[in-house]
Protein backbone atom coordinates (compact mmCIF):
# COMPACT_ATOMS: atom_id res chain seq x y z
CA UNK A 1 0.00 0.00 0.00
CA UNK A 2 1.43 3.81 -0.93
CA UNK A 3 2.05 5.33 2.00
CA UNK A 4 0.65 9.26 2.18
CA UNK A 5 3.69 11.49 2.28
CA UNK A 6 3.14 14.28 4.75
CA UNK A 7 3.65 17.56 3.49
CA UNK A 8 4.26 20.80 5.89
CA UNK A 9 1.35 23.00 5.50
CA UNK A 10 2.32 27.29 5.62
CA UNK A 11 1.49 28.63 8.88
CA UNK A 12 -0.87 31.15 10.14
CA UNK A 13 0.53 34.21 9.02
CA UNK A 14 1.22 32.80 5.07
CA UNK A 15 -2.26 31.67 5.09
CA UNK A 16 -3.33 34.92 6.28
CA UNK A 17 -1.28 36.65 3.64
CA UNK A 18 -2.35 34.62 0.62
CA UNK A 19 -6.32 34.31 1.37
CA UNK A 20 -5.83 38.50 2.15
CA UNK A 21 -4.51 38.44 -1.62
CA UNK A 22 -7.28 36.20 -3.07
CA UNK A 23 -9.92 38.55 -0.89
CA UNK A 24 -8.43 42.02 -2.38
CA UNK A 25 -8.57 40.17 -5.80
CA UNK A 26 -11.89 39.08 -5.62
CA UNK A 27 -13.71 42.03 -3.46
CA UNK A 28 -16.27 43.00 -5.55
CA UNK A 29 -17.81 39.70 -5.55
CA UNK A 30 -17.17 37.95 -2.17
CA UNK A 31 -18.63 41.12 -0.59
CA UNK A 32 -21.27 41.48 -3.51
CA UNK A 33 -22.78 37.74 -1.84
CA UNK A 34 -21.62 38.38 1.73
CA UNK A 35 -23.86 41.61 1.84
CA UNK A 36 -26.94 39.78 0.97
CA UNK A 37 -26.54 37.96 3.96
CA UNK A 38 -25.86 40.25 6.08
CA UNK A 39 -28.53 42.95 4.71
CA UNK A 40 -30.92 40.18 5.19
CA UNK A 41 -29.79 39.40 8.93
CA UNK A 42 -29.94 43.66 9.58
CA UNK A 43 -33.67 43.49 7.93
CA UNK A 44 -34.56 40.71 10.20
CA UNK A 45 -32.59 42.25 13.36
CA UNK A 46 -35.22 45.49 12.78
CA UNK A 47 -38.04 43.63 11.90
CA UNK A 48 -38.17 40.69 14.09
CA UNK A 49 -39.16 42.72 17.15
CA UNK A 50 -42.20 44.64 16.23
CA UNK A 51 -43.40 41.60 14.66
CA UNK A 52 -43.11 39.55 17.62
CA UNK A 53 -44.55 42.15 19.62
CA UNK A 54 -47.92 42.02 17.74
CA UNK A 55 -49.60 39.21 19.06
CA UNK A 56 -52.00 38.44 15.96
CA UNK A 57 -53.18 35.64 13.96
CA UNK A 58 -52.61 37.30 10.41
CA UNK A 59 -49.48 38.99 11.94
CA UNK A 60 -48.29 35.47 13.19
CA UNK A 61 -48.38 34.07 9.75
CA UNK A 62 -46.14 37.01 8.54
CA UNK A 63 -43.93 36.27 10.93
CA UNK A 64 -43.38 32.75 10.22
CA UNK A 65 -43.22 33.56 6.20
CA UNK A 66 -41.06 36.32 6.85
CA UNK A 67 -38.87 33.80 9.37
CA UNK A 68 -38.58 31.37 6.73
CA UNK A 69 -37.71 33.76 3.95
CA UNK A 70 -34.92 35.06 6.04
CA UNK A 71 -33.63 31.65 6.86
CA UNK A 72 -34.08 31.12 3.26
CA UNK A 73 -32.11 33.84 2.09
CA UNK A 74 -29.17 33.48 4.63
CA UNK A 75 -28.54 29.82 4.04
CA UNK A 76 -28.79 30.77 -0.02
CA UNK A 77 -26.16 33.24 0.63
CA UNK A 78 -24.00 31.25 2.46
CA UNK A 79 -23.94 28.62 0.04
CA UNK A 80 -22.91 30.75 -2.87
CA UNK A 81 -20.23 32.92 -0.85
CA UNK A 82 -19.11 28.79 0.48
CA UNK A 83 -18.70 27.99 -3.56
CA UNK A 84 -17.68 31.52 -4.65
CA UNK A 85 -14.68 31.17 -2.40
CA UNK A 86 -14.09 27.67 -3.32
CA UNK A 87 -13.62 28.60 -6.90
CA UNK A 88 -12.39 31.75 -6.22
CA UNK A 89 -9.87 31.38 -9.36
CA UNK A 90 -12.40 30.55 -11.61
CA UNK A 91 -15.79 32.43 -10.99
CA UNK A 92 -16.02 36.28 -11.20
CA UNK A 93 -19.54 36.68 -11.26
CA UNK A 94 -21.53 37.07 -8.32
CA UNK A 95 -24.53 35.73 -10.60
CA UNK A 96 -23.41 32.95 -11.54
CA UNK A 97 -22.17 32.02 -7.62
CA UNK A 98 -26.03 32.64 -6.43
CA UNK A 99 -27.08 30.36 -8.92
CA UNK A 100 -24.42 27.55 -8.30
CA UNK A 101 -25.36 27.89 -4.73
CA UNK A 102 -28.84 27.74 -5.15
CA UNK A 103 -28.36 24.27 -7.52
CA UNK A 104 -26.58 23.10 -4.31
CA UNK A 105 -28.37 24.42 -1.82
CA UNK A 106 -30.04 21.28 -0.32
CA UNK A 107 -26.91 19.65 -0.22
CA UNK A 108 -24.57 22.77 1.35
CA UNK A 109 -28.28 22.56 4.18
CA UNK A 110 -27.68 18.84 5.00
CA UNK A 111 -23.64 18.56 5.08
CA UNK A 112 -23.79 21.75 7.28
CA UNK A 113 -26.36 20.07 9.89
CA UNK A 114 -24.93 17.19 9.51
CA UNK A 115 -21.49 18.44 10.67
CA UNK A 116 -22.92 20.17 13.09
CA UNK A 117 -24.87 17.34 14.22
CA UNK A 118 -21.83 15.16 15.10
CA UNK A 119 -19.33 17.95 16.22
CA UNK A 120 -22.26 18.76 18.60
CA UNK A 121 -22.55 15.07 19.95
CA UNK A 122 -19.07 14.54 20.20
CA UNK A 123 -18.75 18.26 21.80
CA UNK A 124 -22.03 16.55 24.67
CA UNK A 125 -19.74 13.57 25.22
CA UNK A 126 -16.70 14.65 26.36
CA UNK A 127 -15.89 18.03 24.39
CA UNK A 128 -12.70 16.62 22.97
CA UNK A 129 -14.89 14.10 20.61
CA UNK A 130 -16.22 17.36 19.24
CA UNK A 131 -12.83 19.08 18.96
CA UNK A 132 -11.61 15.94 17.19
CA UNK A 133 -14.71 15.99 14.99
CA UNK A 134 -14.76 19.18 14.19
CA UNK A 135 -11.11 19.31 12.41
CA UNK A 136 -12.05 16.35 10.84
CA UNK A 137 -14.72 17.40 9.09
CA UNK A 138 -13.69 21.40 8.35
CA UNK A 139 -13.35 20.65 4.79
CA UNK A 140 -16.99 19.29 3.66
CA UNK A 141 -18.40 22.12 2.41
CA UNK A 142 -14.75 23.14 0.10
CA UNK A 143 -15.09 19.24 -0.83
CA UNK A 144 -19.05 19.32 -1.96
CA UNK A 145 -18.66 22.71 -3.85
CA UNK A 146 -15.51 21.08 -5.93
CA UNK A 147 -17.49 17.89 -6.38
CA UNK A 148 -21.10 20.05 -7.01
CA UNK A 149 -22.66 17.06 -4.56
CA UNK A 150 -22.05 13.94 -2.73
CA UNK A 151 -23.11 14.59 0.86
CA UNK A 152 -21.40 11.50 2.80
CA UNK A 153 -18.86 11.56 0.11
CA UNK A 154 -17.84 15.28 1.16
CA UNK A 155 -17.61 14.68 5.13
CA UNK A 156 -15.63 11.15 4.27
CA UNK A 157 -13.07 12.83 2.37
CA UNK A 158 -12.52 15.38 4.81
CA UNK A 159 -11.88 12.90 7.30
CA UNK A 160 -9.58 11.25 4.92
CA UNK A 161 -8.10 14.49 3.48
CA UNK A 162 -7.20 15.49 7.87
CA UNK A 163 -5.68 11.99 8.46
CA UNK A 164 -2.18 13.18 9.49
CA UNK A 165 -2.17 16.36 9.74
CA UNK A 166 -4.89 16.93 12.47
CA UNK A 167 -2.66 18.68 14.54
CA UNK A 168 -1.46 20.96 12.03
CA UNK A 169 -4.78 21.64 10.91
CA UNK A 170 -5.83 22.25 14.44
CA UNK A 171 -3.20 24.85 15.34
CA UNK A 172 -4.12 26.93 12.30
CA UNK A 173 -7.61 26.45 12.61
CA UNK A 174 -7.11 27.63 16.24
CA UNK A 175 -5.12 30.39 15.52
CA UNK A 176 -8.09 31.84 13.35
CA UNK A 177 -10.76 31.36 15.45
CA UNK A 178 -8.60 33.13 18.61
CA UNK A 179 -7.34 36.30 15.91
CA UNK A 180 -10.92 36.00 15.00
CA UNK A 181 -12.30 36.70 18.22
CA UNK A 182 -9.68 39.08 19.47
CA UNK A 183 -10.44 41.44 16.75
CA UNK A 184 -14.23 41.46 16.96
CA UNK A 185 -13.94 41.83 20.84
CA UNK A 186 -11.98 44.55 20.45
CA UNK A 187 -13.59 46.13 17.83
CA UNK A 188 -17.09 45.39 19.44
CA UNK A 189 -15.76 46.82 22.75
CA UNK A 190 -14.64 50.21 20.69
CA UNK A 191 -18.35 50.21 18.68
CA UNK A 192 -20.15 49.83 21.60
CA UNK A 193 -18.87 52.30 23.74
CA UNK A 194 -19.76 55.08 20.84
CA UNK A 195 -22.79 54.06 19.69
CA UNK A 196 -26.18 52.97 20.75
CA UNK A 197 -27.72 49.46 21.03
CA UNK A 198 -29.07 49.54 17.82
CA UNK A 199 -26.49 51.05 15.54
CA UNK A 200 -23.69 49.04 17.25
CA UNK A 201 -25.26 45.81 15.96
CA UNK A 202 -25.94 47.38 12.63
CA UNK A 203 -21.82 48.27 12.39
CA UNK A 204 -21.93 44.39 14.01
CA UNK A 205 -23.41 43.29 10.97
CA UNK A 206 -21.12 44.84 8.70
CA UNK A 207 -17.92 43.93 10.09
CA UNK A 208 -19.18 40.45 9.98
CA UNK A 209 -19.59 41.22 6.21
CA UNK A 210 -16.41 41.84 5.48
CA UNK A 211 -14.54 39.11 7.66
CA UNK A 212 -16.10 36.09 6.39
CA UNK A 213 -14.98 35.70 3.30
CA UNK A 214 -11.79 36.06 4.65
CA UNK A 215 -12.16 33.77 7.33
CA UNK A 216 -13.43 31.32 4.53
CA UNK A 217 -10.51 31.72 2.77
CA UNK A 218 -8.08 31.15 5.01
CA UNK A 219 -9.36 27.97 5.96
CA UNK A 220 -9.93 27.24 1.96
CA UNK A 221 -6.27 27.67 1.22
CA UNK A 222 -5.56 24.72 4.08
CA UNK A 223 -8.05 22.37 2.29
CA UNK A 224 -6.37 23.54 -1.33
CA UNK A 225 -2.77 22.66 0.16
CA UNK A 226 -3.82 18.80 1.79
CA UNK A 227 -5.52 18.84 -1.67
CA UNK A 228 -2.26 19.25 -3.55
Amino acid sequence: MEQKTIKVLTGPIGLLQSAWKAYKENFSLFITISAIGGAVGIIALFASPALLRANHGAINVVSAIFALVVIVAQIWASSSLSYAVTHEKQIKDYKKALLKGWKLFVPYLLVTLLVGLITALGLVLLIIPGVIFAVWLAFSVFILMDNEGGIVISINKSKAMVKGYWWPVFGRLLALIAATIAVMAIVGAILSSLFGQEVFEILNQIISILITPLVMLYVKKIYDELKA
